[in-house]
């Protein structure tokens, strides 16, 4: 069997990196989450979260992902939806490749798993930058969420 894999979806993730009260980063987050919806694989009616808090390990509703989009922000480097259908997009050559049946269903689970190791690591710096840069409360200029009073 020839395996044939989707490609990266063309979709604009600057939004990704716009203040979170913006207009671009609304459409955006709408935006994905209608992507999640068509292509992602949902449990019981839940998703998983990319929100700095929730780091895609805690499936939640549509309507709270939106929530905690805008009150905590998409992780930054999430910028391959693996976790909500997108298919990572492997450059082609031009010799096929051909895998067996079983081979095929190994190889994703392998890179499902090194996938899961990694993603949990790389977002920890994500979310203490995010706490430095927060301020504790609003109006609060001289300390963030990471400095001591």
């Amino acid at each position: 069997m020839m395996m044939d894999l989707m490609t990266y979806v063309d979709m604009d993730r600057s939004w990704m990196n716009a203040r979170r009260i913006s207009e671009e980063y609304e459409k955006g987050v709408e935006e994905f989450l209608r992507f999640a919806c068509e292509n992602g694989k949902a449990m019981q009616g839940k998703y998983y979260c990319p929100c700095v808090r929730c780091l895609n390990h805690i499936r939640q509703e549509i309507g709270e992902i939106r929530d905690h989009l805008f009150v905590y922000g998409i992780v930054k480097s999430y910028t391959i939806w693996t976790w909500h259908g997108e298919i990572l997009d492997i450059p082609t050559t031009s010799t096929a490749v051909q895998f067996d049946e079983g081979m095929d269903d190994n190889l994703e689970d392998m890179i499902r798993d090194v996938g899961e190791e990694n993603f949990g690591r790389a977002h920890v710096y994500e979310a203490l930058k995010s706490d430095c840069d927060q301020e504790l409360y609003p109006g609060c200029t001289n300390f963030t969420r990471l400095s001591q009073p």
